[in-house]
């Protein structure tokens, strides 16, 4: 009931300012496509019923042209293991526009950090692959024998992509902000987990094996091998950096986007590569005294 003295509130007119424009009325037709939840008037960039967070004006010109805007691997509409990993390697590695783009909006329930471990189980099995190739062949100078050689690739190559990824994702979330305009570390992490497909940039150190045999006579086939294989996990963290670099102008709110963070990719790079390679010799020269000690005992 109004008090007394009050007047009514006035009736809106249809016909005024505040009538729907064009614009309001195309947003109207826009849904989650995670939960299909309609996104009419809703500006904070996280879908109230699922949480994905989204961009709005990149999933309304998405929607309208009806392209995919999820990310393969997690889109639930492709049940084929071999379609899902052909599709996100397609957009992460070869089409940094989309993979940029493709995060307009992310499920809040990503496979990120498994697509992640799979990149990493390949590069591994391909890295160690190559050193079995070349087993007959080394010398397996300083001390290290064949066993540690795996050991010493399988360590570097764990630590450096996951440590990069994981600080990477640190690196964001401290320095841009997302579409509401507040920090997420798990989104920015799950996009770092699909940037390290350039590890994959690994995988022609199995067609150098048998250079590295040819050349056996020049080179120690065990140290060839063991620098092209930072070299090119190297190159591939340049590029993960530079792809992050990119996804940030699609991902952040623009008067968040500050210098620090290509200087702290390339930081990171420059830091992360040479501290787990030496990390990973230390570490494996340690276990492989202890061995040769167990050994030593009658």
């Amino acid at each position: 009931m109004d008090r007394a003295g009050e007047n009514p509130p006035p009736i809106p007119n249809p016909l005024s300012d505040t009538a729907p424009t064009f614009a309001e009325r195309l947003d109207e037709n826009i849904y989650c496509p995670i939960c299909n939840y309609n996104l009419t008037g809703v500006l904070s960039g996280r879908c109230p019923e699922c949480g994905s967070l989204f961009d709005r004006e990149a999933l309304l010109q998405t929607q309208r042209t009806h392209s995919v805007i999820l990310i393969p691997w997690d889109d639930p509409k492709i049940k084929s293991l071999r379609e899902r990993w052909q599709g996100t390697l397609s957009v992460c590695m070869v089409q940094p526009d989309r993979f940029g783009k493709v995060f307009s909006i992310q499920r809040a329930d990503t496979r990120a950090w498994p697509f992640m471990r799979l990149v990493l189980l390949i590069t591994t099995i391909a890295s160690c692959g190559a050193f079995l190739i070349t087993a007959p062949f080394c010398t397996f100078v300083g001390g290290f024998e064949w066993w540690s050689l795996l050991l010493l690739v399988t360590i570097f190559l764990t630590t450096a992509t996951v440590s990069f990824t994981v600080l990477a994702g640190i690196v964001l979330w401290l320095f841009c902000t997302h579409y509401d305009g507040k920090r997420h570390l798990r989104p920015w992490l799950a996009i770092a987990a699909y940037s390290s497909a350039h590890s994959l940039l690994t995988l022609p150190i199995v067609f150098i094996a048998p250079l590295a045999i040819l050349l056996q006579d020049s080179f120690d086939p065990e140290l060839l091998l063991l620098g092209m294989i930072l070299i090119l996990h190297y190159g591939g963290l340049w590029l993960t950096a530079f792809t992050l670099r990119g996804i940030v102008k699609h991902r952040t709110a623009k008067h968040r986007q500050t210098f620090l963070v290509p200087a702290s990719l390339i930081l990171l790079v420059n830091v992360v590569t040479p501290g787990c390679w030496i990390g990973s010799a230390v570490l494996v020269d340690v276990i492989n005294r202890y061995v040769r000690l167990f050994q030593s005992y009658p």
